[in-house]
């Protein structure tokens, strides 16, 4: 008997060494990628394809792009002369009959503005189309970063399932073990009933986040403008780029590059320009024209001979009223004023906003150190002491719940920390006009 309980109890140990072996290999933490793993380059190529497929497929962005190059067609317009005049008259009932085609005349006349008006009609239009060129790199930029921030989102709700299977796997190991001690009479029945309740919650919030997921599946094709059942494709390891420029680098570059804010600075360009084509409407425009009179056109005795008369003229237009050229130049400074006081508006709202992101991204850094080199791991450590305690018949029951439960919920702070810090990090790109074009770099796409 004494060499049978030996063997009992070798056997029990060694059930209980494979039992914490087997879970110790599901403690191991979810490692995030360096930028150049091949995982992370999987994952920026697989991004980098949706972004690209979202920007060529965007109504709005294809409505703006055509809505700039339409104004730009205008330039060639409001730059052109007036049509040339062209008079034809015929005297009915001259003095003097004779061939019908000398009874006419026929006069042509061309109206010039005053000097340098064109070209600010024509500056003003180019104004106006560079701001809606800076709408169109706005709009960009807006999907761009939308794009990130659901593809990050659905990461992270994909990585929180990878994490509920490896606790359901710890739980079902857990739970194999905890039936056997139940059924020797070493541990009471509530213990496997408490292992069984955490498995039901695991196996609801699963189903939850799997719901949740395919919504958000949906809601990124819309982005992509492609039917909502396609297949996206998340990759297991996410790609988490850092920054690498200072603050006060980021805040100049938003300042000088954002396109809202450069926007308004091109409204106010424009307002000054169509203030200086009022000045110049409002000077006199000149008209040049010729006269071709034929020679029976009008009965005159005293002109000799059967020659046509050739008559120049020049016409002079007088703004008199002036009152709508006043009003126009009025107009065109009030315009200048709001431009200049929504830059400001902008610019105050954008240096709180990047304020604000530069916090979340390095509250979020912080998050990720303390959980990676401190929470997560400890914790990982004390579960692995517990299960062994527990498996050799010391340990606590209680305990080892409430360090799985820690556990899980440090893993999926961890990676909301990641997903966060990408988020913030592509709203900061998104506020500095990291996507921003020409138009040549688009012809040339």
């Amino acid at each position: 008997m004494t060499h049978l309980a030996a063997s009992f109890s070798w056997i029990v140990i060694l059930v209980s060494a494979v039992f914490v072996l087997g879970l110790t290999q599901n403690l191991q933490a979810q490692d995030y990628p360096s930028p150049g793993s091949s995982e992370a380059v999987e994952d920026s190529l697989v991004l980098n394809q949706y972004i690209q497929e979202a920007l060529t497929n965007n109504p709005r962005i294809e409505g703006l792009f055509q809505q700039y190059y339409a104004r730009l067609e205008q330039v060639p317009q409001v730059g052109a002369l007036p049509d040339p005049e062209i008079m034809l008259q015929y005297h009915i009932n001259p003095m003097k009959y004779s061939n019908p085609l000398t009874q006419t005349t026929v006069s042509a006349k061309q109206m010039f503005p005053w000097f340098g008006t064109l070209g600010k009609r024509e500056e003003q239009i180019e104004k106006v189309a560079k701001v809606e060129w800076t709408a169109f790199e706005e709009a960009r930029n807006e999907v761009v970063q939308n794009v990130k921030e659901r593809w990050y989102r659905m990461h992270e709700l994909h990585h929180h399932l990878m994490i509920f299977d490896r606790n359901m796997d710890l739980l079902g190991q857990l739970e194999r073990q905890v039936q056997r001690r139940y059924e020797s009479g070493d541990v009471s029945q509530v213990d496997l009933l408490r292992i069984q309740i955490k498995q039901d919650d695991l196996e609801t919030r699963i189903a939850n986040i799997e719901e949740k997921l395919e919504a958000m599946k949906v809601q990124f094709n819309s982005l992509l403008n492609r039917p909502s059942e396609a297949e996206v494709e998340i990759p297991n390891v996410m790609y988490n780029p850092k920054l690498t420029r200072d603050k006060e680098w980021l805040r100049q570059e938003v300042l000088k590059r954002n396109p809202e804010l450069r926007g308004r600075e091109l409204q106010e360009e424009a307002a000054f320009v169509a203030e200086e084509q009022a000045r110049l409407e409002a000077r006199p425009s000149f008209g040049l024209g010729l006269m071709v009179m034929n020679r029976n056109y009008m009965y005159m005795p005293l002109m000799a001979g059967d020659r046509a008369a050739l008559t120049g003229s020049l016409t002079i237009r007088v703004p008199l009223w002036r009152s709508k050229y006043r009003a126009q130049r009025k107009e065109a400074r009030i315009e200048a004023r709001i431009a200049r006081e929504e830059q400001q508006d902008v610019t105050n709202r954008l240096t709180a906003e990047t304020e604000s992101l530069l916090q979340q991204y390095h509250d979020a850094e912080r998050r990720i150190a303390l959980h990676e080199e401190r929470l997560i791991p400890k914790t990982r450590q004390a579960l692995r002491i517990a299960l062994s305690e527990y498996a050799g018949g010391r340990g606590d029951f209680e305990q080892i719940i409430q360090l799985q439960q820690q556990l899980l919920e440090y893993e999926m702070m961890l990676n909301t920390a990641y997903v966060k810090q990408n988020i913030a990090k592509a709203e900061l790109e998104a506020l500095t006009g990291e996507y921003n074009v020409t138009p040549e770099e688009i012809e040339s796409e």
